[in-house]
């Protein structure tokens, strides 16, 4: 009888890491820009943006628990996460894990992770992503003639092109 219980605990406790694992995820916040510490000068000073705080630790967590692309049978099941707009809102967007490198390349140059990403409230969205030694990046193609890039220097920075 004992027996049952730890396994109905065990079967529990895994079903809910599963679960957290795949649950919507939101790794950023806005912040001021005189909380940014950039001593570089900035050439290029788009005429939308915002600035962000991310939760470097919390998103890598994140990725490193997302399913490679060949694994996944319906990408409406792959994690999700909200990523911050340039108007404030927040688009959710399946990712899933997209190698781009060759085989030999990707060895050399473990630390480059890439994923691909369809928009939940837009469909017609589709986000490209990428974790390197340079912190976090992402793209976002919302229409045939509207980009969003997204960049980490000290900060996130949003631009609007």
């Amino acid at each position: 009888m004992k027996n049952i219980y730890l396994r109905i605990i065990l079967i529990c406790s895994l079903l809910l890491a599963g679960i957290s694992t795949y649950a919507q995820n939101n790794f950023f916040n806005d912040a001021r820009e005189t909380d940014i510490r950039d001593t570089t000068k900035r050439v290029i000073v788009p005429s939308k943006y915002r600035f962000i705080h991310l939760d470097t630790t919390g998103l890598l967590n994140f990725l490193h628990n997302i399913p490679d692309q060949k694994f996944i049978a319906d990408r409406n099941n792959t994690p999700v996460i909200s990523i911050p707009m340039p108007d404030g809102s927040l688009a959710k967007f399946h990712i899933w894990q997209t190698r781009v490198m060759d085989a030999a390349l990707a060895e050399k140059y473990p630390g480059i992770i890439t994923y691909s990403g369809q928009g939940i409230d837009d469909r017609s969205a589709t986000i490209k992503i990428d974790w390197t030694a340079l912190g976090f990046h992402a793209m976002i193609l919302l229409h045939p003639f509207l980009l969003i890039r997204i960049s980490r220097e000290t900060c996130l920075i949003i631009f609007l092109i």
